[in-house]
């Protein structure tokens, strides 16, 4: 299956915790996001899965949807365990419903980059496109990534 939206699935590196925001600020988590990167680009599964929340949704770019943290944790490991992804976000808007003191979530929406190396058929390929990250206030302090949705788009031509 091919994660592209998820190889996406950016986290957190091993041994690191997701990033403590304050529910006072509606400023996006990017902390959070930045572990999502670390955690996709290094392959980790357990990195990945303390930043979403116990009923998360990821809808790839194809429309399939997986909720819940026990089928997150079976897409990224089936995913980590043929593919090598490296992926950059690029932050374009963000929304907050709420207040600044009581924002309820925060939406984010952005670019994505992604090489992702096919491990079995050593061929690599290119992907771009769009996502949007759902933040919701973690019980515990903090954002928790709550919904993520990929689309597909054209790559902008290689750089000579």
């Amino acid at each position: 299956m091919r994660l592209l939206c998820v190889t996406l699935a950016a986290a957190i590196t091993p041994g690191i915790a997701p990033a403590q925001q304050s529910k006072d600020s509606i400023e996006v988590p990017s902390s959070l996001r930045q572990h999502f990167v670390a955690g996709t680009n290094a392959r980790s599964t357990e990195a990945l899965l303390p930043l979403f929340t116990q009923d998360a949704s990821w809808t790839d770019a194809k429309g399939q949807t997986v909720s819940g943290k026990s089928s997150l944790q079976a897409l990224f490991t089936s995913t980590f365990d043929h593919l090598r992804p490296q992926l950059s976000l690029t932050v374009i808007s963000n929304y907050s419903e709420g207040t600044p003191k009581q924002a309820t979530s925060i939406r984010e929406d952005g670019s994505y980059d992604e090489t992702i190396f096919d491990l079995k058929t050593s061929v690599s390929h290119h992907e771009c496109g769009h996502y949007r990250f759902v933040y919701t206030p973690n019980p515990e302090g903090g954002w928790l990534i709550g919904s993520a949705t990929w689309t597909t788009g054209t790559c902008p031509a290689p750089k000579p």
